[in-house]
């Protein structure tokens, strides 16, 4: 299995903002990532609202 695209995603993306959330605004990596997982969530947000509409029917 080639796992580039997700480690290369995990290295360039979140890891750095996991350290810049502890090294500014946290000093707490439970609290980092939980700021992580939102910040997710709300922007795949507009993409389930669609999914669930679309299940709806």
């Amino acid at each position: 299995m080639n796992f580039g695209p997700i480690v290369m995603l995990v290295d360039r993306v979140m890891i750095p903002f996991l350290e810049f959330s502890y090294n500014n605004l946290i000093p707490n990596y439970g609290f980092a990532i939980i700021l992580l997982t939102l910040i997710i969530k709300l922007l795949f947000y507009p993409l389930m609202n669609k999914q669930y509409a679309s299940m709806k029917e």
